[in-house]
């Protein structure tokens, strides 16, 4: 069907678009008027919106003992984020939830936020909801950088943010520029009126994320009130550890005039992802939660520690993201579903997972590797993600999601740290280049290192080109130890691998004959069919 008109989305309009009176539209099948807040969540993104604010809804409409207890008020942390305001307020904190990359395609209305609130003009107000005994979970979603720890995993005392909200703290003021300062405001409030300790759930798509969370909220605690406060905090608080996974479709105007046209809404910060979720907790909740591993599928799994599943996690989904993303874009193609289904692509892809499933990954409770792999790959066959968005902050990213994988490999063995080889030529050569091999251009995604690692990957490819002139070929080690130790630092240690010889032999391999005559040249894609 198509809408001749498009309507916007709030609490009046929910008849227009959803059924029995309205379109097709699911919306909210629960009384939104009598959901009462349990969940406070610092720092909203479109993650969050695609993600926890889909489960509590979920939660919402189950329709289980006590389900409406869970709304959320949301938080704005970051003054600049005016439009996610301004949506959220104007749509009485309605948002559509479009699920895309298999049929069917389901459209959500979700009403999970109760509220929303701005933490840099309504700081007091957002203390009072923090504080009230009704709130038993505080989740925040605030980037690596909003835990304000140092390099070595400790609260960074000497931060600007983290010394005034001390002072603040101590002052008992509400002004805070930190998400661990209001938690630690609240905890001292709800300390004086005996309110019941609460779960701190950290959303944020980072390694550990617990116990970082765990790191700067006790450690801000001591700087302001002292040992003894930290320690009763500790032994009643929890911090558990979790792994939030699903992909997000950036929201283009096209799309967004599609869901006009097709649905007949008109949404002013819609929320585009592909169609699949899942959620792993550790199971530490001291005052309840919501029932979370019964809705959406059983998409939810509790676990004691989230430790091997994180490691598929960011070993198989994660890394086969960023071991296709390179190549790809070298290759001419523009999305995570046209690379994959490019045969020298998947071949790679499944060299290469092979021996990271061998040798850097465990099974997890309720997931082994096999299923996990079958099930990664179906998303990447569906994705529509382009590759540019997949090769943002790409030093951080290879590091964390393929790099780490390397001293789990065998030591000194050439043939199973071979697909790293490739992947970080094909990496190299995306950074020193911007012309494909199939003669298109393409720029470079944002990374806060960009120019560095350009020169980096200029320079080793420069000295590739010297070195394959020259009358007798010269290989390029030294450019290539300082490519890898200058983009991925000394913190890795690769003493006992022979990651740097394959680098420099596929660099070498890709410089003379292109990436996909290499793949093919090392048994790493498929033949050409015969003629």
């Amino acid at each position: 069907p198509s809408f001749a008109m498009a309507v916007s989305v709030s609490e009046k309009t929910l008849k227009w678009h959803c059924p029995p009176w309205g379109g097709s539209v699911q919306g909210p099948s629960y009384d939104r008027s009598a959901v009462k807040p349990g969940i406070v969540h610092l720092g909203i993104s479109d993650f969050d919106r695609a993600h926890i604010g889909h489960y509590v809804d979920s939660v919402l409409a189950s329709g289980n003992d006590g389900c409406m207890d869970w709304g959320m008020c949301g938080v704005g942390m970051s003054p600049s984020d005016a439009r996610m305001r301004h949506a959220m307020r104007k749509q009485d904190r309605f948002y559509t939830l479009w699920m895309r990359g298999s049929e069917p395609s389901p459209v959500k209305i979700i009403g999970a936020y109760t509220e929303y609130l701005s933490a840099s003009d309504q700081s007091e107000l957002v203390l009072q909801r923090l504080s009230a005994n009704s709130i038993k979970i505080v989740a925040m979603t605030v980037s690596e950088t909003g835990y304000c720890l140092d390099a070595d995993g400790e609260l960074d005392a000497d931060l600007e943010a983290v010394q005034a909200d001390v002072e603040m703290l101590q002052s008992e003021g509400s002004e805070f520029r930190t998400a661990a300062g209001f938690i630690v405001a609240a905890a001292a409030r709800r300390a004086e009126t005996g309110a019941c300790p609460i779960a701190v759930l950290s959303c944020d798509q980072i390694p550990r994320n617990g116990d970082k969370a765990k790191t700067s909220v006790l450690s801000m605690a001591e700087l302001a009130f002292g040992t003894e406060f930290r320690e009763t905090l500790e032994q009643t608080w929890t911090f558990p550890n979790s792994v939030l996974d699903r992909v997000l479709i950036p929201t283009t105007e096209e799309l967004q005039q599609e869901l006009m046209l097709k649905f007949g809404i008109d949404d002013r910060r819609p929320v585009i992802c592909e169609n699949f979720s899942r959620w792993v907790l550790e199971a530490r909740f001291p005052s309840g939660r919501p029932h979370f591993e019964g809705v959406l599928g059983n998409s939810c799994l509790l676990m004691e520690d989230t430790s091997n599943f994180e490691m598929m996690q960011l070993a198989i989904f994660d890394g086969a993201q960023q071991v296709i993303a390179y190549p790809g874009i070298i290759l001419g193609h523009e999305r995570l579903c046209d690379a994959f289904a490019d045969p020298q692509l998947r071949v790679f892809l499944d060299k290469y997972l092979a021996e990271v499933m061998q040798h850097a990954v465990s099974a997890s409770p309720n997931m082994d590797i096999q299923t996990f792999k079958q099930e990664a790959m179906s998303r990447l066959e569906n994705s529509e993600v382009p590759l540019q968005l997949v090769a943002e902050n790409s030093s951080q990213r290879l590091k964390d999601k393929c790099m780490r994988v390397v001293p789990k490999l065998p030591k000194y063995d050439g043939p199973t740290v071979r697909p790293m080889g490739v992947l970080l030529a094909c990496y190299a050569r995306y950074l020193a280049l911007s012309t494909s091999d199939v003669e298109t251009t393409y720029s470079h995604a944002p990374d806060e290192r960009l120019e560095e690692i350009m020169a980096l990957a200029s320079a080793l490819w420069t000295a590739t080109e010297a070195g394959m002139a020259a009358e007798s070929v010269q290989k390029p080690i030294f450019e290539a130890s300082q490519f890898i130790k200058g983009v991925f630092g000394e913190d890795i240690d690769l003493s006992e691998t022979m990651l740097e010889e394959a680098f420099v032999s596929m660099v070498m391999a890709i410089y003379s004959q292109k990436v996909a005559l290499t793949l093919e040249h090392f048994g790493m894609a498929p033949p050409p069919p015969a003629e």
